[in-house]
């Protein structure tokens, strides 16, 4: 890893006891911030671009509520949001960011052109938002977890009624 010219490495270094008696086990994680990389995170689900999830997604990342799903079950994730709702706009509204911790708000808003957790498509432009909170481990996101103003979303997509209004 290049950060900052030939020869040049940047990152973290992390020593922990070998697994022989007596031995160091030295390992560098390369610097990418907190921030950058839920931009990132947030950024595929606007774009749908997969590309660079492998680089920001542990391979052992997991949900908080469920088991380990890796960088294919985020990417699925994201083609699932991306083909239930066409003109799909993403944005993060706000991310506080500690060392290995993150949290960040953000808004989501398309149109129900397609199939989206067993609803056929309404046609309706749908608006909600959630905040999720993120643990790194080695420089990519490890855990997750969100919490989403499903309320919105599911009297979008038909499946609640919203009564008394």
């Amino acid at each position: 890893y290049d950060a900052g010219g030939p020869g040049q490495i940047s990152g973290v270094l992390r020593v922990s006891r070998g697994q022989a008696p007596g031995t160091l086990r030295l390992v560098l994680t390369p610097h990418r911030d907190t921030r950058s990389i839920i931009e990132a995170y947030v950024d595929a689900h606007r774009t749908g671009d997969e590309s660079r999830l492998a680089e920001i997604i542990a391979p052992e990342f997991r949900y908080r509520d469920g088991k380990p799903v890796g960088v294919e079950g985020v990417a699925a994730g994201v083609r699932a949001i991306r083909a239930g709702f066409s003109e799909l706009a993403c944005s993060l509204e706000q991310c506080v960011c500690d060392g290995e911790w993150g949290a960040f708000r953000y808004v989501l808003s398309g149109t129900h052109s397609g199939e989206f957790a067993g609803r056929a498509p309404t046609g309706r432009r749908i608006t909600w938002s959630g905040a999720d909170f993120v643990k790194m481990r080695d420089g990519r996101i490890a855990e997750l977890w969100s919490v989403q103003e499903s309320g919105a979303l599911m009297e979008g997509l038909g499946a609640v009624v919203r009564v008394g209004t």
